[in-house]
């Protein structure tokens, strides 16, 4: 009877262990961070609005596009600090953005012209995902 409980447990167990096996994990599949450069969710950065401002330099009047610009922080898998990389320019840290948005400024621009800007998300030294944004001059 011992022997009977013993080879009955066994069985139950090997049949337990051989159900839990797992699916194989596909790396390319995961792309639903943002802060993976390989990223495909909806768009971390929208326009908010656009502006067109004049400005002077030296007698000389140019005009400036400005784009406020909403981060999407909702998409982060968790809350946490993060950079801005506006297409090369020096990186705009989330500390100084109220409300998560920052102004994207495109100078000396022609009125009816779009302008646009790659915009990415840096955290840990990595580039993350990202997407451009554009606003026509007025």
């Amino acid at each position: 009877m011992r022997r009977t409980l013993h080879l009955l447990c066994s069985a139950l167990l090997m049949v337990g262990i051989a159900g839990c096996t797992k699916d194989e994990l596909d790396v390319a599949e995961l792309n639903t961070n943002p802060f993976d450069a390989d990223y495909e969710g909806p768009a971390i950065f929208t326009v908010v609005n656009t502006s067109t401002s004049a400005y002077t330099i030296d007698g000389v009047e140019y005009l400036r596009l400005n784009v406020r610009v909403k981060v999407h922080t909702e998409y982060f898998p968790r809350a946490t600090t993060y950079l801005v990389d506006q297409d090369g320019a020096p990186l705009i840290a989330s500390s100084s953005m109220p409300d998560n948005e920052l102004n994207v400024q495109f100078l000396d621009v022609d009125p009816g012209e779009t302008y646009c800007r790659d915009l990415y998300l840096y955290n840990g030294g990595v580039r993350g995902g990202g997407n451009p944004v554009c606003g026509t001059a007025e």
